[in-house]
């Protein structure tokens, strides 16, 4: 059970880097504190709301 905990927590880990290259600076920073979080629910917080927030921001 443990693995695949593990598994899920680190697909999701890489879902959010994927999202760092060449956003821009509030994307960043949001998706930095995700990932200082160390948890799925911090991960799909940022994947499910916190992006498109920050996107939205960069964007402003």
């Amino acid at each position: 059970m443990r693995s695949s905990v593990s598994s899920a927590a680190s697909a999701r880990r890489i879902a959010v880097n994927q999202t760092v290259e060449g956003a821009g600076e509030h994307v960043q920073t949001a998706a930095q504190m995700a990932l200082d979080t160390e948890t799925i629910d911090g991960y799909l917080g940022y994947l499910n709301d916190g992006l498109y927030v920050a996107r939205a921001f960069d964007c402003a």
